[in-house]
């Protein structure tokens, strides 16, 4: 089991390959062992924890897609960049307000495949959601960060 970067207080974000090489992810708390993988994916990897206990990270989907999410008092929210043409979104932490920050990536539809892919950094904030709204639990504050 490896420990990915992140130790707060008395949490550690660890992940470990099973016997098929799929990835799974864990959380250490208190010392308690939890299992964190996204529901229905194939790979799941955490990058971050804040004070609260939210963590953040990011999951591949059966059509080998790669997702962000944030699970939050036990439940998982999917976090995709809402743009146009975006192939991935990779969520690299998130701070004690729940902001989560990371990249992703997108292609130009003009150009040769391979040839058009750029990537780009992102901040999102949480927002509020009426009962029963499907949309990002999350509004993109801005791109192309430093």
């Amino acid at each position: 089991m490896e420990r990915d970067a992140v130790e707060k207080d008395e949490h550690s974000i660890l992940r470990s390959d099973d016997l098929a090489s799929v990835r799974h992810g864990y959380l250490y708390r208190n010392g308690v062992f939890t299992s964190v993988d996204y529901p229905g994916s194939v790979e799941t990897s955490r990058v971050d924890i804040n004070n609260s206990g939210s963590v953040a990270g990011n999951y591949v989907d059966v059509n080998s897609h790669t997702h962000g999410f944030v699970l939050e008092r036990g439940r998982f929210s999917t976090f995709d960049v809402p743009f146009p043409n975006v192939i991935f979104t990779d969520i690299s932490g998130i701070d004690d307000l729940g902001q989560i920050v990371g990249r992703y990536a997108e292609v130009a539809p003009s150009l040769p495949p391979g040839q058009g892919i750029f990537d780009h950094g992102f901040i999102a904030s949480p927002i509020k959601q009426k009962s029963g709204d499907r949309q990002s639990p999350f509004d993109t504050l801005g791109d192309d960060m430093p």
